[in-house]
């Protein structure tokens, strides 16, 4: 496959309506999706870590926790069980001075998130025993590689093929492929499908049915896409704009409703080279950006810790995207509490690396607020489908405040039915918020046709909307 499309057009470029998926939030990041905000400011929110961090570790002779500690979760929807690909190493000892060793890739799950149990396999020997978690031995390539990225595939018809990981070998010096039924026995791939670094992310592209693999070396990041998951295209040197020179270690980006999301692992060359994890946006999964304004100069999604902290020194991306489960949003991530310049590291750093949780309001990467004065979102035209179709808000209004919805046709016209005094006002905190209006519990007859949604906010944020 040689090069890629031209960038896609957004439906507020080319002027038809932008369309709404059934059940897909429809978030407030990259803002392209509104055409008109008034008294209204936009809000980014980052992750709050979990108490108990880090919350998985190693602590077995297989899986030392010294510097790397590379992990790819999922939540699998069907079994209602996170699981964890997680690269264990033979040998490294944590402390002030870097070791390594061999790697080996390991499994766990857990049912809430929190607290992992590893299951033991018997599928690969380890000193004299199969009684391990071990799903990638150290003889494959001589334990030189890093699995960063292990997904699980929900569209891809091949059950063979259920699960699909990427790896980089620095014996061979390229990216390799393997895939699963089950996430545990693995097919490898007969040779380098990518070349590349070792610091890689994987996507698996559900809004264009293709995967998406993002590759560190160059300035900025690259990206490569195939459609089969064996034929990728020639890479591109674009995947991140504006960072500035050496400022992106590495990326992922993820499909969240109708959007497509990132994190950058940010690089930080005048601070002893210290990492911290930020928000991504873009249009076409391809070409990302840091949304909003002066996005820099705002906290990151997964701030550093301080002193005494575990992750003081880094916070960096996992290869796997956030989990949605009930009204969060799980983000983990990789904790450091070493610089990652390790010619120059702080005198008191620690070379150990752990897997963090960090949590969000479910749609909570960034919100639409106004005061007590009152402010307005207009979105562009947007059309959907469904005769029982009803609009869902994920809102704080709960403290003498409120949201009302008004429906506008494509000229800008308001409906009478959903306008005016027959709105009822949105009143409470939560995700699931029911729009309503005097005479119409849904907008079903509306389907099909192209309008606008015009969001009246009174001491009031705005997280998402949903038409179900």
């Amino acid at each position: 496959m040689a090069g890629l499309p031209e960038r896609a057009m957004s439906a507020s470029k080319t002027g038809n309506p932008r369309k709404v998926s059934t059940g897909a939030p429809q978030i407030f990041v990259d803002l392209d999706g509104v055409e008109k905000l008034d008294n209204v400011q936009q809000l980014f929110h980052q992750a709050k870590k979990h108490p108990e961090n880090p919350v998985l570790y190693g602590e077995r002779p297989w899986e030392a926790s010294g510097y790397g500690f590379v992990t790819s979760v999922v939540y699998d929807e069907e079994e209602k069980l996170f699981k964890c690909w997680y690269q264990g190493a033979i040998g490294c000892v944590a402390g002030p001075v870097h070791t390594r060793g061999p790697h080996v890739l390991c499994y766990a799950t857990s049912t809430d998130g929190i607290h992992w149990e590893r299951p033991v396999l018997g599928l690969h020997e380890f000193e004299g025993s199969k009684k391990n978690n071990i799903v990638v031995p150290q003889s494959y390539h001589n334990g030189e590689d890093h699995w960063e990225s292990v997904l699980k595939d929900s569209f891809d018809v091949d059950e063979q093929a259920r699960y699909k990981g990427f790896g980089w070998s620095s014996e061979t010096g390229g990216l390799h492929t393997m895939t699963s039924p089950d996430g545990l026995r693995w097919k490898h791939s007969p040779g380098v499908v990518v070349p590349g670094g070792d610091a890689h992310a994987m996507m698996i592209d559900s809004l264009n049915r293709r995967y998406v693999l993002f590759v560190r070396g160059g300035d900025p990041t690259g990206v490569h896409y195939s459609s089969d998951f064996v034929n990728w295209s020639d890479r591109d040197n674009g995947a991140i704009r504006w960072l500035g020179p050496g400022s992106c270690y590495n990326q992922v980006g993820f499909v969240y409703g109708d959007s497509y999301l990132g994190i950058v692992s940010y690089y930080q060359p005048h601070n002893d080279f210290l990492m911290d994890a930020r928000l991504l946006s873009s249009l076409d999964g391809l070409h990302y950006e840091l949304p909003g304004p002066d996005p820099l100069t705002r906290p990151a999604l997964v701030q550093m810790g301080q002193i005494g902290d575990w992750d003081r020194l880094q916070t960096r991306l996992t290869g796997g995207p956030p989990a949605v489960v009930g009204d969060k949003i799980y983000l983990y991530y990789r904790g450091f509490s070493t610089s990652h310049d390790k010619g120059n590291p702080p005198k008191d750093h620690y070379y150990a690396g752990a897997m963090g949780l960090a949590t969000l309001r479910r749609d909570g990467f960034a919100s639409l607020a106004a005061g007590f004065d009152g402010g307005s979102v207009t979105t562009r035209p947007v059309e959907f489908e469904g005769s029982n179709a009803v609009l869902r808000l994920n809102a704080k209004a709960d403290h003498h405040a409120r949201v009302e919805v008004e429906v506008l046709d494509a000229q800008g016209k308001t409906l009478g039915d959903y306008a005016g005094d027959a709105v009822i006002p949105v009143k409470g905190d939560g995700v699931n918020l029911s729009a309503t209006w005097k005479n119409r519990k849904s907008i079903g007859e509306l389907a099909g046709r192209s309008i606008r949604l015009r969001f009246k906010l009174t001491n009031a944020r705005l997280y998402s909307y949903t038409i179900i």
